[in-house]
């Protein structure tokens, strides 16, 4: 349940921080620990 909540949230910040996903580098962005973790600060 809580990995359902978790997986929840970064679905919906994934969408709303689709431009900045954008500038990223995809792979980059995907293998990068530190870009996930960055990500969970804004949420």
């Amino acid at each position: 349940l809580f990995l359902l909540l978790m997986l929840s949230l970064f679905v919906m910040k994934f969408v709303t921080l689709t431009v900045d996903v954008q500038r990223l580098n995809v792979y980059e962005f995907l293998y990068n620990p530190n870009k996930i973790e960055i990500l969970f600060l804004f949420v």
